[in-house]
């Protein structure tokens, strides 16, 4: 988003940039990870990392971009079955200080 504006400020957005983005907008992506990339834990995610003795403490020490990692890892599951499952992974291995594959 942050780059779009840059650009548009710059006119170097081509027109099938801006219908992409205004298509984005329509259909509810553009917002889509608004909370992910302000690092907002959703509050089964927090109730849960709440069930481990340290796993909060030590998903909050973790640097932004893992946290961020994380956070969509649980927001793009395609079932909710399969959220659940990525929250009380991640929980799971915050207690213990790791992070999940692929960081």
């Amino acid at each position: 988003k942050k780059r779009f504006a840059k650009l548009e400020k710059l006119a170097l957005v081509h027109q099938s940039g801006f219908d992409s983005v205004t298509r984005s907008k329509e259909n509810g992506s553009w917002a889509f990870m608004d909370d992910v990339d302000k690092l907002i834990k959703p509050k089964d995610f927090i109730e849960e990392l709440n069930k481990y003795p340290y796993a909060l403490r030590n998903f909050d020490t973790f640097g932004p971009s893992s946290q961020r990692f994380i956070l969509r890892w649980i927001k793009i599951a395609k079932t909710e079955t399969t959220r659940l499952s990525r929250i009380k992974e991640a929980s799971r291995l915050a207690d213990i200080n790791q992070k999940i594959d692929g960081i």
